[in-house]
């Protein structure tokens, strides 16, 4: 009956977590978007149901956290339409006693399965293709928003195959992530997201071959720091755009406009310290440092830098496989924002490691209420 309970907490959580996949990935087919953004809705209320009906499993601490971030998320959801805040971490603290290992292993599943019916959708018209066309080559957006979400996509699933074989690939994996690699090329030619996933795999490699290279303080503090350092560049790189430099201009082409964007936001939107809508604006923004800064505001910039921070001292310890993934993504951060969001990416929910200790390690070790005093009792008298 334990695991009956268990397995019902955990097959409610994926299933919730499944709307918002589901929707990140088809929710731009005319046809069927509208059901599926209704449908997140019912997957936010199946974590709040979790959350509620497991308040013994919570301390007072956890108590207090979760009602101050739900308080700010839904502040900064009102305030700037962004909810992305609201799901993570409702998710965070519906998790909670949850394999996060398994729960990416689903991920991964899913979206290999998700892939080829989105391939399927496309080939026979039932999803919009937009098309976009760089030096001479026609890009394809396979049923997704455009290009770029192609190679997102393809990024996470590398991520979680590095993550689920802790960085020590076999010849087979290693087919499988060049293969990815190879069809996005083929298909959507996103040179970011190409580019992040051969820092990622060459990342990899050194961490199989030799791994005391994570030891060493400085490589661990350029991680750790990594998220300021990229900060910094976006910030270096509008300041000399704005003063008209060839360099800044030549970086701006490189990035697709990217930084031109970050300019055109400031100009309409300027700085605050609590965000502001961009419902005005009629362009995108796709640098989440830029984007924090601008649309979110300072302190959420800031909360964002000191929570990577914080994630990064904790991960060099104790998950360096999954340290070396989340600094990735952070570098990815230059041009690429929506891996941000939980809807996009399951691993970013390593980030309620900050709240429950050891999640990412041993989750699976933390006891829910549902599995009685007598068990937990057990296990500390060494019977179990």
């Amino acid at each position: 009956m334990i695991v009956t309970k268990k397995t019902c907490i955990t097959t409610s959580f994926y299933l919730a977590y499944l709307t918002f996949l589901t929707f990140s990935m088809f929710g731009h087919i005319p046809t069927v978007g509208g059901y599926l953004k209704e449908l997140t809705n019912v997957g936010l209320a199946i974590f709040v149901i979790i959350v509620c009906l497991r308040l013994r499993d919570y301390s007072a601490q956890e108590g207090v956290v979760f009602a101050i971030l739900l308080s700010y998320s839904l502040f900064v959801a009102f305030r700037t339409g962004d909810y992305g805040v609201l799901k993570l971490g409702v998710m965070g603290f519906a998790c909670k006693g949850l394999d996060f290992k398994r729960i990416v292993k689903r991920d991964l599943y899913t979206r290999i399965l998700f892939i080829f019916i989105m391939l399927y959708l496309w080939l026979s018209g039932a999803a919009p293709d937009v098309t976009s066309v760089y030096n001479g080559t026609v890009r394809h957006s396979m049923g997704f928003q455009n290009p770029n979400h192609v190679g997102l996509f393809a990024v996470i699933m590398i991520m979680e195959i590095l993550y689920l074989s802790e960085m020590h690939l076999s010849i087979v994996r290693y087919v499988a992530v060049f293969a990815i690699l190879m069809a996005e090329d083929y298909i959507a030619g996103s040179r970011t997201a190409e580019f992040i996933a051969l820092i990622a795999i060459g990342l990899a490699m050194v961490y199989s071959f030799y791994p005391r290279f994570y030891e060493k303080k400085i490589v661990r503090s350029i991680m750790c720091w990594g998220g300021m350092i990229c900060a910094t560049i976006t910030a270096t790189a509008f300041f000399l755009f704005k003063s008209a430099s060839g360099v800044a201009i030549i970086m701006d082409k490189i990035f697709s406009g990217r930084i031109t964007n970050i300019v055109f936001y400031y100009s309409r939107l300027g700085v605050s310290i609590l965000g502001k809508n961009p419902l005005s604006v009629s362009r995108t923004i796709d640098s989440l440092y830029g984007y924090s800064f601008i649309v979110l505001g300072i302190f959420a910039f800031l909360i964002i830098m000191m929570t990577y921070y914080k994630i990064e001292q904790i991960l060099c310890q104790s998950n360096m496989p999954l340290a070396i993934i989340m600094f990735c993504l952070f570098v990815y951060g230059l041009s690429e924002r929506l891996w941000m969001y939980i809807d996009y990416n399951i691993l970013m929910l390593a980030f309620a490691e900050l709240i429950y200790s050891g999640f990412t390690t041993n989750g699976n070790n933390i006891y829910l209420s549902c599995e009685g005093e007598s068990n937990r009792q057990n296990v500390k008298n060494g019977l179990s």
